[in-house]
């Protein structure tokens, strides 16, 4: 379950919510083929960055399942 960004909770797959933080925005990844946005788990931020700024992007979820099922984290930069 998606903790944060709280606003994304609502949001539509293709939908941008501004997080009225410094021009920042997320939102659930378009469908492609059926695949993506929030059945996936698929977001995206969104924001431009002065020159020597910084941007501080927090994602916190819930996870549930058996304690036998081994995880792995894994973080692609792109895909």
């Amino acid at each position: 379950m998606l903790r944060k960004p709280l606003a994304l909770a609502d949001a539509k797959d293709g939908q941008v919510v501004d997080l009225e933080n410094d021009s920042l925005k997320v939102g659930w990844e378009k469908l492609v083929d059926g695949k993506g946005g929030e059945k996936d788990g698929k977001f995206e931020w969104k924001w431009k960055v002065g020159n020597g700024a910084k941007v501080n992007l927090e994602a916190e979820w819930e996870v549930k399942a058996p304690g036998d099922v081994p995880w792995v984290e894994a973080s692609p930069l792109f895909s």
